[in-house]
């Protein structure tokens, strides 16, 4: 190891137990993960650069996908109190590694004697060949033994695949199909996610530990959202229900029955209120109803207060506006909507995209937001007048968009379509989140680590990390590192 020959004392053994601990075994994977009141142990996934560096150099120190040996075996972060390694036990691994050191230097002297001449005869192959298999034999033996003296003193422990999967196979926790959306809620501590798997779960967003469920729906889950007390929380799913569930205990507390596929809910800022995007689907118009909540009870009243009906083309996303004035909507054909919601009328439309919108997020004080479009392009646009005021032009379809509090920068996301996935590497599938300054519309960055399409994305409401859903099945978490926070742009 390291030029130095094979050997064991008490030193090295300790030193062999202060591997950091391999965490991909969770499907929500941790960007550089912080663990409670620490500080971050890696440096992030994002890096940022000048405009006069080439997009195609690598724009981040990404961290490589483990190997599927790699998922079984969890080191421990330090050595436990109650370890003992007694006498015997540094004996027998000094002799493995001497096992070890031999079965080497015996590879070694094969190659090194296939290097320099060749008898050529069929006996000097065979021999060769059955000197070789010895060697590997011994090599495989002393593994094999290493392996179970390792899990016998404790250094390393073994884990099942059923264990190591479970955020993926069990309906308890993490997901088993594609993202639809996630959401922080308003302190930022709890990540929602929801997906095609018919469940809403919860998690700390500091160190991706899963809280719990909400199961209920009896389809596919698009949409969730909180209210801003982090008590209630809606979903929306394709069994044409809208779900209200109480955030802690995650009992469910209303359902509201609609003619269609529910694709987009959202608490007003009050929360007073919540918006329910519908589908248009067996001769029933999509539209966008409002009901009102009533906090202090848990059943709910099903008459909408309104219903807002398009003129031409369904809406597939909506949002609330500065003090919950108007209400925005995006459509199939790539037009944006103005509604005064409390009178039925439309204040304003204009042409934003040439495509479908994809996805819609204000800034937090409403007065402008950010679109995405599968026209490749995601714009900025002041909410009173629906003025376009910035445009990101990407080289692949767009499924989401966000911005950053903090700096000004949005994130984008999306890639190819989900059906040629197959046939394409993610790097040439552009799954990558990708940093644009908010101003200069310059591309900064990118975040790689999706195997598919990003669905979509939200930043933290203090702006230390942002998270990010594939059609993967995975959630990806990141902390910024605080580089981060001291990039200033180069213009």
């Amino acid at each position: 190891v390291d030029g130095r020959p094979f050997g064991a004392d008490a030193r090295r053994l300790s030193e062999s137990s202060s591997h950091s601990r391999n965490r991909s075994d969770s499907r929500i994977h941790i960007g550089p993960s912080a663990r409670a009141g620490g500080p971050l142990p890696h440096k992030s996934a994002l890096s940022l650069r000048r405009p006069s560096q080439q997009l195609g150099s690598p724009l981040l120190g990404g961290n490589s996908e483990p190997s599927e040996r790699s998922k079984q075996v969890r080191f421990l972060t330090a050595v436990p109190s109650d370890l003992s390694v007694d006498q015997a036990h540094l004996t027998e691994l000094t002799q493995l590694l001497s096992l070890f050191e031999k079965a080497v230097a015996a590879l070694q002297a094969i190659a090194r004697r296939g290097a320099v001449a060749v008898d050529g005869s069929q006996d000097s192959e065979r021999g060769s060949t059955t000197a070789r298999s010895q060697a590997i034999r011994g090599l495989a033996a002393a593994f094999l033994q290493l392996s179970r003296l390792s899990s016998s003193t404790g250094l390393v422990r073994h884990y099942d695949k059923p264990t190591l999967a479970q955020f993926k196979a069990t309906t308890q926790a993490g997901h088993e199909r594609p993202l639809t959306q996630i959401k922080y809620n308003r302190d930022g501590d709890l990540l929602m996610t929801v997906s095609k798997d018919k469940v809403a779960n919860l998690w700390y967003s500091h160190n991706g530990e899963h809280i719990g469920c909400y199961i209920g729906h009896l389809g596919a889950l698009w949409t969730i959202d909180c209210n801003k007390t982090s008590t209630l929380v809606i979903t929306g799913a394709a069994d044409n229900t809208a779900r209200l569930w109480h955030a802690e205990t995650g009992r469910m507390l209303h359902t509201w029955e609609l003619p269609t596929a529910v694709k987009r809910v959202e608490f007003s800022h009050d929360d007073q209120y919540v918006l329910m995007v519908t589908e248009e689907r067996m001769g029933h118009k999509s539209g966008i109803y409002v009901f009102a909540i009533d906090i202090s009870r848990p059943e709910q009243s099903n008459e909408p207060i309104v219903i807002l009906r398009a003129s031409g083309a369904k809406p597939t996303v909506a949002a609330w506006s500065f003090l919950d004035k108007f209400i925005v909507s995006g459509h199939e054909d790539g037009t944006l909507s103005l509604y005064d919601w409390r009178n039925e009328v439309v204040v304003e439309t204009a042409k934003a995209h040439e495509g479908i919108i994809t996805d819609m997020q204000m800034w937090k004080d409403g007065t402008y937001f950010i679109t995405s479009s599968r026209d490749m392009t995601a714009r900025l646009f002041e909410t009173a007048t629906l003025q376009a005021m910035k445009e990101y032009k990407t080289d692949a379809p767009l499924n989401t968009a966000t911005m950053t509090p903090t700096q000004d920068l949005v994130i984008l996301g999306g890639g190819q379509a989900a059906s040629e996935v197959t046939t394409t590497s993610s790097r040439q599938g552009k799954f990558e989140s990708r940093f644009f300054h908010k101003i200069f519309e310059d591309e900064v960055g990118r975040s790689r680590g999706h195997f598919g399409p990003i669905n979509t994305l939200a930043v933290q409401p203090d702006g230390k990390g942002f998270a990010s859903g594939g059609e993967d099945g995975l959630v990806r978490v990141h902390h910024f590192d605080p580089d981060y926070f001291k990039f200033k742009y180069d213009y």
